[in-house]
């Protein structure tokens, strides 16, 4: 028998691919969307719950009734390939129930709503009745949809009605390949001088011989005029290298590496925005960098950012960033230093910084004596800024040419151990101002990463003139518990990767000494969770895994009597979970 395969191809039409491919993107939508219907009553002291179950949104799957639900739970276990899955769970004396799991990445706020939902029911006597639906979409429901509605088009339309018309569309918003004119010298011309309104000034130093300027890495949208800073006879060779896009200033390099704003005072004349500069020779610059560094100056409404990275090798370089029992930025070293703690990393001056260019010459001026030549390093115009009341913070170059955000309330350091840590200093219930600065001193002295205060609106002025500026301060109203309060800061930490220091109440007396020891138990034996207590077994502080600490605080029940959350049952949580705990007193420290 003679195969034609053309005779084959003729007889296949559209429905042939159509059907199938609507027949796929059905079973995609009805495997990757479920919709869980929770409804409720109270009937005579017991509590009733029916769950419905639907795919498609419409196609029922299966329904139960539950009945004498006493409360609700919501968990986080470990998976046997080690990933994490929450589950929202409905107790009774005598079952419990799993109404929806799956990995900890999916679906968590939806879930976390849904046992808050049921939470509420269960301990709001004013509530007879709950009824709410969740729908859970996953990937393949939504590819479904997409396939599904191509199938349609595709049998309804063809080909050519159907897919070619998209195809057009996306080429609408693909450009074509255009070849640049070249600019005639009138418009150059006028290109520099629209470019010279812009808020950013920037000047490169170029004073000596083996300093490279790239002046093109500062040319982001918002930079008016690039000045390279050289020695008169040096002019010559920096225009025929890089033209006459830039400006050139001449300085006979007198005054220090500061001399660079006195032989710029007269260019930056009338100027009112933000200036940039490069005292020496960077490695690592892009124009991501740049970009940056300018967004978080502004952001931040500092005075001077000084853009920083991290050194942690035994012999500390000129231009460490020194900073004050408050976190804030004093000034910048202009010595090198031994380190003698093993493991511990600083945060340096790279080589650049952003100034305010309205107190630009105040500041400058007051670092030189009056009528003196004398040096006077770039560096020291953090100090001028801090003593004259301003905001400075410091920017981080990071090793992998990416930044990050540092502001003068959480510079990036970390303790002995190569550990980072965070702290939280609750304060909602008990004020002290003796204790709370105690403790604040003590949270300071191990270098937190980042740090903020959970306090009320009744302690927040107190709270801003003993901490200033350089801790994030979090309101709340203190009526449901220190684990409620700590999870106000939840999404400010949910990404942090490392341990975090929690100060339950600021009425409590802690030295730096206690946090020390502490953290260094908690390392040396590997901990989940380190509790000190004073001897009468009141807790002092934690010291926690950062996942774990707000995975068990999570997990607090409301106390029946008190109606509160108590951050002190994370203890018995994380030991159900066969986590390491330990507990040290204060009789235990010398």
């Amino acid at each position: 028998m003679h195969f034609d395969p053309t005779a084959l191809l003729k007889k296949i039409n559209f429905s042939h691919f159509g059907i199938p491919a609507l027949i796929i993107s059905l079973a995609f939508i009805y495997y990757g969307q479920t919709r869980i219907g929770i409804s409720a009553v109270k009937d005579s002291d017991r509590n009733v719950f029916y769950i419905k179950k639907y795919f498609m949104l419409l196609i029922p799957s299966g329904s139960e009734k539950l009945t004498n639900i006493q409360k609700a739970r919501f968990i986080t276990e470990t998976n046997a390939d080690k990933t994490l899955s929450t589950t929202v769970i409905l107790l009774s004396a005598r079952f419990e129930h799993r109404i929806f799991g799956s990995s900890s990445e999916q679906f968590d706020e939806k879930k976390r709503n849904m046992y808050n939902d049921v939470s509420f029911f269960l301990t709001d006597e004013t509530r007879n009745e709950f009824s709410e639906s969740y729908v859970f979409t996953y990937k393949s429901g939504w590819y479904g949809y997409i396939l599904s509605l191509l199938s349609v088009l595709f049998l309804i339309y063809g080909p050519k009605k159907s897919i070619a018309p998209a195809i057009e569309m996306l080429q609408k918003f693909i450009p074509e390949k255009q070849t640049k004119p070249k600019e005639t010298k009138a418009e150059k011309k006028e290109k520099i001088e629209k470019r010279k309104n812009g808020q950013l000034r920037v000047i490169i130093s170029a004073m000596e011989n083996d300093t490279i300027p790239v002046p093109s890495v500062f040319d982001i949208p918002e930079t008016g005029a690039i000045a390279l800073m050289c020695p008169e006879n040096k002019k010559t060779e920096l225009v025929s290298k890089f033209g006459d896009d830039y400006d050139y200033l001449a300085c006979d390099g007198k005054g220090g590496t500061a001399g660079i704003l006195k032989c710029a005072e007269e260019w930056l004349k009338d100027f009112n925005g933000y200036l940039m500069i490069q005292p020496g020779p960077i490695t690592k610059l892009n124009k991501k960098t740049i970009s940056g560094l300018y967004k978080e100056h502004l952001k931040n409404d500092s005075d001077c950012t000084i853009l920083t990275t991290e050194c942690g090798d035994k012999k500390i370089p000129y231009g460490k960033v020194m900073r004050n029992v408050a976190n804030r930025i004093i000034k910048i070293s202009e010595t090198e230093e031994t380190c003698d703690e093993q493991g511990q990393t600083y945060e340096i001056f790279a080589g650049l910084l952003c100034f305010n260019t309205k107190n630009l010459y105040k500041v400058y001026n007051s670092l030189r004596s009056t009528g003196s030549d004398k040096a006077v390093d770039i560096v020291r115009m953090a100090e001028g800024y801090y003593k004259n009341g301003s905001r400075v913070n410091t920017f981080m170059l990071s090793s992998g040419n990416e930044t990050e955000k540092h502001t003068a309330g959480a510079s990036q350091k970390q303790t002995p151990g190569k550990k980072s840590f965070s702290g939280i200093i609750i304060t909602t219930e008990k004020f002290s101002p003796g204790a709370f600065r105690r403790s604040f001193e003590a949270l300071n002295s191990v270098n937190p990463v980042s740090s903020c205060i959970i306090t009320t609106s009744e302690y927040e002025g107190m709270i801003k003139e003993l901490s200033g500026d350089n801790s994030e301060l979090i309101i709340s109203n203190g009526h449901l518990g220190d684990a409620d309060d700590v999870l106000k800061s939840y999404d400010k930490f949910k990404s942090f990767i490392g341990e975090i220091i929690v100060i339950p109440d600021t009425d409590n007396i802690i030295s730096d000494k206690d946090l020390k020891y502490t953290i260094s138990k908690h390392i040396e034996n590997s901990n989940v969770l380190t509790i000190l207590q004073d001897p009468s077994g009141k807790v002092l502080f934690y010291c926690a895994n950062s996942f774990q600490f707000f995975y068990a605080a999570k997990k607090v029940n409301r106390d029946e009597e008190t109606g509160k959350y108590c951050l002190s049952e994370i203890n018995d949580i994380l030991i159900n979970d066969k986590k390491r705990i330990q507990i040290i007193t204060t009789d235990e420290i010398d």
